[in-house]
């Protein structure tokens, strides 16, 4: 008997085993495919940066369960790119697709899907697909497809129940309704009500009733009619008007002041008890930065350190994400600090939105992100607008920083014309090895202007830093810049295959350069030193008198001087000028011209002691110098245009002005008409106001009192323009 019990267990041992051996196990991992391929840029070049690979959670055709999650892969020193990823070809749900964004070094950011197959390996060209696709309408379905799509479609014979609403092209035919759920026909309707209007139903456009309409309650929502009982009871609680006021004996007792205010049910209490803050949107113009300092919670995983993509339920104000220069500080867990946003969604508007980022740093959960100025850099994003007549760069108007210190963890840029940020009584402690406060645009120095920052005031908090606290980009009134080449001297250098072009750029300390024309005139003293005779002279002239009809003259110009006598003729530089006034009403000055030769030693051109660049070529000095005309020595003094003198303005009406330039503009170049008197060139649009080509023009007046500003260039390459402005100023009602 035993022996026979043994046996039936041993029975059951094997008979669980075979169960156990027929169940497929649902523990092991998908099937990886590789995904591996070389990324180029658009010119050929390898590519270098970042895929951030995202995916939502699917049934692989195999049915293994896939949870959602992402990774990140960086590319190979040669663009290579390899990763493995489940299929999702034939997963569920269908559609289900791997987001992947590139983000390279050179600021591309881009988004593609891609719909991995089974085979290994395969490139991205091969699994790169386009959302939405679905498969063609061709291919062969199963009976058991046929059936599942049939199964909810309406029969033409047999008891169905329709649910929901449906739409019919034409009408269906019904016949005569016998049952009250049974649907009606137009004739059965006509019927019912024939005698709308003069029987038993009011029309909706309007009719008279005949006795009272009883409500069943008091209104619930807005357009719902009203009850007496409502309106009585209502009523009992406001305030009666006698003669436009109030009597007084509805107001309670009290008096009004900054601690007490008069409340709706006539008692008086404390102020600012309400949801409103009492300020219109004109007032709110003004930006408070400690009202921008935000910070939030967030579960985005930065327990790796790289290219991060985070969502924030709720993008504040000022939260952008394309913004050039914008930082966010990451802190709470981890080393904290201080992140450049790359790219996103976030808009600054409430709603959800992303940042995209790079971290240093790892960060376990638990972590912040929020403002890295205390509010400061968001405030003076929220302030800026674009101005739409005329179309210009982003303009401000005025942001404050309340008294109180305030912690910057990264750069603060301020990227806006017209604006003034007031730091009275603050205090801006700079927790960076970088500029605290950038002005202007890092590539663009004549992108903004105007920029007024008001009693600021920073506290240094890095050991040993040598940044500065305020950095300014910013250039009004364009470069000067002058090439200047002196034909003697190459040619007695020229040796064979060497071309004898010695070039040294240099750097104009005293006097500054006011033109292009004053940095000819210092390149001359250098291309022409030690070639001739240097002489120094003083010449006394009138100002009805002076050299070639000059309006004025300038120390650093150039003055052509022939002395006979001297047998000596010599393009001199004016040292020093002095003016006596000898007839005040009449205008005359005496002009005494100390002048020096452009070889003498002691001629006040003072350049940096640094040598900027040394060239030993021709072709070195034009590719340096692109773009920058090549003026022989012989030719100084003779690059810029005439001045135009005669200009002036022939009509105004309310709206436009009518200006005459004094003369016709140079074949090939025109008039160049600017609000203001800087950025002059075709480079150049910010506060251009036209140009023409003809001598008389018409331009907007945009207020009373309007100033215009000319000059003419010519057709050459690039043009020549006047050396000095004409001003046009109008005064008058419009």
């Amino acid at each position: 008997m035993v022996l026979a019990g043994r046996r039936q267990w041993r029975l059951f041992y094997w008979f669980a085993w075979l169960l156990t051996a027929a169940i497929p196990s649902n523990s092991q991992t998908p099937a990886l495919t590789t995904v591996s391929d070389t990324v180029f840029r658009a010119n050929g070049n390898f590519a270098a940066g970042t895929l951030l690979i995202s995916w939502p959670a699917f049934t692989t055709a195999d049915n293994h369960l896939v949870a959602a999650g992402s990774t990140s892969v960086v590319l190979g020193a040669s663009g290579t790119f390899t990763v493995q990823l489940a299929s999702n070809s034939g997963a569920t749900p269908a559609g289900v697709v791997y987001t992947v964004v590139y983000q390279l070094t050179d600021g591309t950011v881009k988004t593609e899907y891609w719909s991995v197959g089974t085979t290994s390996p395969e490139n991205i060209s091969q699994v790169r697909t386009l959302v939405g696709i679905s498969f063609g309408a061709g291919q062969m379905a199963t009976q058991s497809y046929v059936n599942a799509a049939l199964a909810n479609v309406v029969h033409l014979t047999g008891s169905e129940t329709i649910t929901g609403a449906k739409q019919f092209a034409v009408s269906p035919v019904l016949p005569a309704p016998v049952q009250s759920g049974q649907a009606v026909n137009k004739a059965y309707v006509d019927a019912s009500v024939a005698n709308t209007g003069a029987g038993n139903f009011v029309m909706k456009s309007g009719d008279v009733m005949t006795g009272a309409l009883t409500l069943s309650g008091d209104p619930n929502a807005p357009n719902q009619a009203s009850t007496k009982h409502y309106v009585d009871v209502s009523s009992a609680l406001k305030a009666d008007l006698s003669a436009g006021t109030v009597p007084a004996s509805e107001l309670g007792s009290g008096t009004a002041n900054s601690g007490a205010c008069l409340h709706g049910d006539s008692t008086w209490s404390g102020c600012g008890n309400g949801s409103g803050t009492g300020l219109t949107p004109g007032m709110q113009a003004i930006k408070y930065a400690t009202d921008f300092a935000w910070s939030q919670s967030n579960g985005a995983n930065l327990s790796t350190a790289g290219a991060k993509t985070v969502t924030l339920a709720s993008c504040p104000a000022g939260v952008i994400g394309t913004e050039p220069q914008y930082y966010v500080y990451i802190s709470g867990t981890g080393t904290a600090e201080a992140v450049l946003v790359t790219g996103g969604t976030c808009a600054g508007n409430s709603q959800s939105g992303t940042l995209q980022f790079t971290t240093a740093n790892t960060h376990a959960a638990g972590y912040a992100i929020g403002s890295a100025s205390g509010g400061l850099q968001e405030a003076l994003i929220a302030a800026r607008f674009t101005p739409s007549n005329p179309t210009g760069s982003s303009q401000s108007g005025r942001v404050i920083v309340p008294p109180g210190e305030i912690k910057a963890f990264a750069r603060v840029s301020i990227r806006a014309s017209n604006v003034t940020v007031d730091f009275s009584g603050s205090i801006v402690e700079c927790w960076m090895n970088d500029t605290c406060i950038f002005v202007g645009d890092p590539s663009t120095s004549t992108l903004f202007d105007d920029v007024t920052l008001l009693n600021p005031r920073g506290r240094p908090t890095v050991a040993g830093g040598q940044k500065p606290f305020i950095e300014v980009h910013y250039r009004g009134h364009g470069r000067a810049m002058a090439r200047v080449t002196n034909a003697s001297s190459i040619a007695a250098e020229q040796n064979g295959s060497n071309d004898g072009v010695r070039a040294a750029v240099r750097r104009l300390k005293m006097p500054p350069a006011q033109t292009s024309v004053d940095c000819e005139n210092a390149a001359l003293v250098i291309v022409t030193d030690g070639t001739a005779a240097g002489y120094r002279g003083k010449y006394q002239t009138w100002s009805d008198f002076l050299p070639d009809a000059a309006a004025d003259i300038f120390p650093g110009d150039a003055l052509g001087v022939n002395v006979p006598s001297r047998t000596a003729s010599f393009l001199a530089i004016v040292k020093e000028v002095a003016i006596a006034v000898k007839d005040l009403a009449g205008e005359h000055c005496v002009y005494e011209l100390q002048f020096e030769h452009a070889v003498s030693e002691d001629l006040a051109f003072e350049f940096d002691s640094q040598i900027t660049a040394l060239f030993e070529s021709n072709s070195q000095v034009t590719t340096a110098f692109l773009g920058l005309a090549e003026i022989p020595d012989t030719q100084v003094g003779n690059t810029t245009l005439p001045s135009l003198t005669g200009a002036a303005i022939t009509d105004v009406s309310s709206t436009t002005a009518t200006m005459d330039a004094g003369l016709t503009p140079q074949t090939g170049g025109g008039i160049e008409v600017r609000w203001s008197d800087f950025g002059w060139g075709q480079n150049n649009d910010q506060n251009l106001a036209g140009r023409f080509t003809t001598q008389t023009f018409t331009l907007p007046r945009l207020g009373r009192v309007e100033d215009y500003f000319l000059r003419q260039y010519d057709g050459s390459t690039p043009p020549k323009y006047s050396r000095y402005t004409a001003a046009l100023h109008i005064d008058y009602p419009l």
